[in-house]
């Protein structure tokens, strides 16, 4: 009777110390569906604040399409729509052969995308280029300096109104000019592809180092040289060089109301949010920016199937360099012109003491590929409802 009795004293005293322990872990949360809810020692609130942004600027950046080690250019632009226009440069590097004469050069693009009407005229002649370039360093302003290219002699043209997507095209070369290509003592320059006045399509044609060589730029040389024995005549196949494009969208008017990324030339925007409202020590469970897109502004070209503007945070409030990491748009469920991106590890920053503002640019292979401007509605924005806003939800300790 007493070992039962023991028993049921430790059963009882048990039972006490588990209802202390219970008592003094019953705090609740905001959110009585949280899960954990009545397990912590504070009182833990979900809270949610929407952010409008405070300030935002657009600045031009020219960054060679080609000149990312480990991202090749896809395709080389050539031709003008609208305000738009694109050249392209193109450089082979023949052998040393001062005795050959050349009878014949002919040069084969294969086009892999179009921007017009595919009856739509496209035309362009081909220039002798006077000094050095190199791929990774050319830009806008140095292809079309005076001094870049013998503009006043054509060696080659092409001009057509039929434009298919993908199109093999065949052009005759000045021999001459390819003749210097050859000759000892004379560096080799290549060509520069510009587009005629009544163009109004663009195109872009397969470049050097990506997908397969077949389809790379080629030059095909037939040459007769006198002071060989036997074989007197020869033809040389040349599919490897060094190429890339330059474009320009003049004129490019920045509405204060908007904000944008523009590809290929390129610009970008910074966007700046006050998150003062936001608590020290808080935890962001999510963030979501929203940018408006203005249809009558955007211009997509087609020559990426995947167009997308994407979001870093920026290291320094005074620079446009920025974090790796980024948040990619995509359109929020139904919408046609809103673009959500998650901003969860951005605005974690934020409430961390960090917050340089975000970049707003397009995705790497989009930014070189592709002419795509994407126009938002800006901090100044007339219609309050279509500036740049962050929805967050926030958890903090309440003591």
């Amino acid at each position: 009777m007493r070992e039962e009795s023991n028993v049921l004293s430790k059963v009882l005293l048990v039972s006490t110390l588990c209802a202390v322990l219970m008592l003094g872990c019953s705090e609740t949360i905001t959110n009585p569906t949280t899960p954990g809810s009545g397990l912590l020692s504070r009182e833990l609130v979900i809270r949610d604040t929407t952010l409008v942004a405070v300030y935002d600027s657009v600045f031009q950046l020219r960054i060679p399409p080609d000149s990312l080690l480990f991202a090749p250019t896809q395709r080389n632009l050539i031709g003008k729509n609208g305000n738009y226009t694109a050249m392209a440069a193109l450089r082979f590097f023949p052998p040393v052969r001062d005795t050959i004469s050349v009878l014949s050069a002919k040069l084969t693009l294969r086009f892999i995308a179009r921007y017009g009407e595919a009856s739509g005229t496209f035309g362009f002649t081909i220039h002798k280029i006077l000094s050095e370039w190199n791929q990774r360093t050319l830009t806008w302003p140095l292809a079309s300096a005076p001094t870049f290219y013998e503009a006043s002699v054509v060696r080659s043209s092409y001009t057509s109104t039929t434009n298919p997507d993908t199109q093999l095209v065949t052009l005759d070369l000045d021999t001459a000019l390819v003749r210097e290509w050859y000759r000892s003592g004379q560096t080799s320059y290549g060509v520069l592809l510009v587009p005629q006045g009544t163009s109004n399509v663009l195109r872009g044609f397969s470049a050097f180092d990506f997908d397969s060589t077949k389809f790379w730029p080629k030059l095909e040389v037939i040459a007769t040289d006198p002071q060989r024995t036997g074989r007197f005549t020869d033809t040389t196949t040349f599919q490897a060089g060094a190429d890339t494009y330059v474009a320009d969208v003049s004129p490019f008017t920045i509405d204060p109301q908007h904000i944008y990324t523009q590809a290929g030339i390129v610009y970008r925007s910074v966007i700046k949010f006050d998150a003062s409202k936001l608590p020290r020590g808080a935890i962001v469970n999510s963030a979501e920016l929203h940018l408006e897109r203005d249809p009558a502004m955007s211009v997509l070209f087609g020559f990426s199937p995947d167009p997308t503007p994407v979001v870093h945070a920026l290291t320094r409030a005074d620079s446009v360099v920025f974090e790796i990491p980024f948040s990619t748009g995509a359109l929020k469920g139904g919408s046609t012109t809103t673009f959500a991106f998650d901003i969860r590890r951005q605005a974690q920053l934020w409430v961390n003491g960090i917050n340089n503002g975000l970049l707003l640019r397009q995705s790497l292979a989009n930014e070189v590929n592709t002419l795509d401007l994407f126009a938002f509605y800006g901090s100044r924005a007339a219609d309050p409802a279509k500036r740049p806003r962050v929805l967050i939800r926030y958890s903090v300790f309440q003591n």
